[in-house]
């Protein structure tokens, strides 16, 4: 168990940041935390909470010259996005709020400030995503939250466009990228934070889905800004590793949080997705053939198939929670599909993901 941090202020917000190998910038995103303009009155209520997720490069070593300007996590073991962020949850129980920040992320200074100011002006919000732009593309956005394809695929708002301030618009949203957002701690105790069978990958929309169905709702702030190298944090835009978590949980996410009736059509579309996909690669085009071509054909075929193996031996488990939770849930189905219309992502789109 995490000791809570003895504290001799209430915490009006917490800056989360869970890193694992990332000795190369992860010192970068800290210092933007750190540099946050809500801090600088008022240290205290803001602390950084960084934990290490059992690293075997020289993060640690790293994140131990920050010294006391963080409050430093150690695991012994990679307990994965997650498992990482509730730690931090333990370590600094009670807060008003948590900003999660990836450690392949950066805020601009008045992120936090921004996401703050989003927040205050929507009762009862659970969640509030940032305006991110692609740190490897300079002028391009990543994503201004997330879209969401009928079987549970995701997308993120924006990507790949211009960022020419064409998203100016504070608008509600149903999903929200956990690599830089903020989460209510009211509606985070309500959920009982991160499903940590999930380890890492669609984690995020689970949580906001959830949050969704508890009746709270969720914003984009368009002057919270941060930039973000997108799956620098895995090594890589395609690998087997991330096949395998986005695919498996992708399949818990709809068994858990989608109404039944939606259940067949996102299995369905699974199915046409695939098969798209399958073609796809055989013509050599789109982003399954470029994950064959940059990881080999056998380790990302192997992935998909443990990834449906252990999705069904999920399954009982991630029902039993289904049904555990369905008592407390106060949207009901026409208000859920209302905001999933909202940001839906048409399937020929999500077949072309990356």
């Amino acid at each position: 168990m995490i000791a809570p941090a003895p504290r001799s202020a209430p915490v009006r917000c917490a800056i989360v940041i869970v890193n694992y190998n990332g000795e190369a910038f992860v010192a970068q995103a800290v210092q933007s935390a750190l540099s946050q303009t809500v801090r600088r009155a008022a240290l205290e209520a803001f602390p950084v909470v960084v934990v290490d997720n059992a690293s075997t490069d020289r993060s640690l070593a790293v994140l131990r010259t920050f010294g006391e300007e963080i409050v430093l996590i150690s695991s012994l073991e990679n307990t994965g996005f997650s498992g990482g962020n509730n730690l931090a949850f333990a370590r600094i129980p009670g807060a008003e709020s948590y900003a999660l920040l990836n450690p392949d992320a950066a805020a601009d200074p008045d992120w936090l400030e921004e996401l703050l100011a989003c927040a205050g002006r929507h009762p009862n919000w659970g969640f509030v995503g940032a305006n991110i732009r692609d740190s490897n593309r300079p002028g391009v956005l990543d994503n201004v939250g997330l879209c969401m394809a009928l079987d549970g695929t995701v997308r993120g708002r924006g990507r790949g466009e211009p960022d020419d301030g064409r998203y100016r618009e504070e608008r509600p949203i149903l999903l929200a990228s956990g690599c830089a957002m903020l989460l209510s701690g009211a509606a985070l105790s309500a959920a009982g934070g991160f499903d940590e069978s999930f380890f890492c990958y669609c984690d995020d929309v689970e949580l906001c889905l959830r949050l969704n169905l508890l009746g709270y709702s969720g914003w984009f702030a368009p002057a919270a800004r941060s930039s973000h190298r997108f799956s620098a944090s895995v090594g890589h835009t395609f690998s087997a590793f991330k096949a395998y978590h986005v695919e498996r949980n992708r399949y818990w996410v709809v068994a858990k949080c989608f109404p039944w009736p939606a259940i067949p059509v996102a299995l369905a579309a699974s199915a046409v997705r695939y098969l798209w996909s399958a073609l796809a690669v055989s013509g050599n085009h789109g982003p399954g053939a470029r994950a064959v071509a940059s990881t080999g054909l056998y380790p990302v075929v192997s992935a998909v198939a443990r990834a449906h193996r252990d999705a069904i031996l999920g399954l009982p488990e991630v029902l039993r929670h289904r049904r555990v939770e369905r008592s407390r849930r106060s949207l009901g189905m026409a208000e859920f599909l209302a905001r999933w219309r909202r940001d839906y992502l048409p399937m020929r789109t999500a077949v072309h993901l990356e």
